[in-house]
């Protein structure tokens, strides 16, 4: 009795919610229903998988496999989330998701962006990343380390426990894939970008290793295979945002096809690394597996009515690129605020092994919109 009460809010979301949207199984990776899937009890992650009503069949089946996969699920589309929001967080659209509206991402996902491009790649490889990571973990007998590993020829001897970015591509394939309409211009669009995410997370995978042998020699070297931080997939998502190709779909002998629209737009943004992105297209025949594609322009978030008070932006920049006050703030204006920061200084590396540092303050001045 008191199991079904403490569970009741997220049941009576989920099942609330029609399924008029591919992207309406993001709402498993909002912060609430998040923290409720990862304390449901065992036995009942099931039958829970098997009502969501805005879960195509595949993803209930898939769902309900192993206990651990809803939560593997979940955290995916929260990493998906969080990167969205930080790497959009000094543009006018900041990736901020309304978890109390079907689409929670609003007027954004009513049309085929480039922000909806974003958001399908990042969602596949969030839920690719975390797979993975539950592999690795040994969260999922389903599977474990990687042992289908090419041959070294002699250079190093392959150990320790490799990441099995096979089978969460394949997972994250069969699970985010499976709800679209590959039938439809908007569901080929969503297909191709959702294997764009998973092409640069396997694209950013490393091989470490780590020698043994007498006082530090590498008689002996063992490597193995470790996905980078998700931050990393994130960047490169943004940078491929900035290329996005927009397109149309046509028929052709009875099959969709998608065909570029011709295009040298050049797309300012800001990465997270504080570097501005800028790139243009050339003009070219062909479109790229690697390529995000979109349908539609971008909403003009300044004629939108886009809230952009109190965003922080960037006064300093010499050109108008997204963070930049006099784009951010759409014209209205901006101010500055003066704010005493800790930071460490004068670092210095102590034999051995380590870095000392002192912390040090200073007076940071920041800027927002009006």
């Amino acid at each position: 009795m008191y199991k079904f009460i403490w569970i009741l809010p997220i049941f009576i979301l989920l099942n609330i919610l029609p399924r008029n949207d591919s992207s309406d199984w993001w709402h498993l990776g909002v912060s609430r229903n998040y923290k409720h899937i990862l304390n449901l009890p065992t036995n009942s992650v099931k039958n829970f998988c098997k009502r969501i009503n805005f879960l195509s069949e595949k993803q209930k089946e898939m769902c309900s496999m192993n206990n651990q996969f809803l939560a593997s699920i979940s955290k995916g589309i929260k990493i998906g989330l969080d990167e969205c929001e930080n790497q959009f967080k000094m543009s006018h659209w900041n990736c901020t998701p309304d978890a109390n509206t079907q689409l929670l991402f609003g007027s954004v996902m009513e049309r085929g962006s480039r922000e909806k491009a974003y958001l399908h790649a990042i969602m596949s490889s969030g839920i690719m990343y975390s797979v993975t990571k539950a592999c690795t973990s040994g969260n999922l007998v389903e599977c474990g380390c990687d042992h289908q590993l090419s041959d070294t020829r002699g250079r190093f001897q392959w150990g320790g426990c490799s990441d099995d970015v096979r089978f969460g591509s394949l997972f994250s394939k069969n699970f985010a894939d499976s709800i679209e309409d590959s039938q439809t211009a908007q569901g080929m669009v969503n297909l191709h970008n959702n294997e764009v995410g998973r092409r640069v997370l396997k694209a950013n995978v490393e091989t470490l290793c780590k020698c043994h042998g007498v006082s530090g020699s590498c008689t002996v070297k063992i490597c193995w295979r470790k996905m980078k931080p998700f931050r990393v997939t994130g960047e490169e998502l943004m940078r491929r945002y900035a290329e996005a190709v927009q397109v149309r779909v046509v028929e052709k002998n009875g099959k969709l096809k998608m065909r570029m629209i011709s295009s040298n737009q050049i797309v300012p943004i800001s990465s997270t690394s504080g570097k501005n992105i800028k790139r243009k297209r050339e003009m070219r025949k062909g479109l790229s597996k690697k390529e995000l594609v979109y349908l539609d322009e971008s909403l003009d978030y300044c004629k939108s009515g886009t809230e952009v008070s109190g965003k922080q932006c960037n006064a300093t920049s010499v050109v108008p690129d997204a963070s930049s006050c006099q784009n951010l703030c759409c014209g209205r204006g901006y101010f500055k605020k003066m704010r005493k920061v800790e930071e460490k200084c004068n670092c210095k590396f102590v034999w051995c092994c380590k870095v000392e540092c002192e912390m040090c303050s200073r007076v940071k001045e920041e800027y927002f919109c009006k």
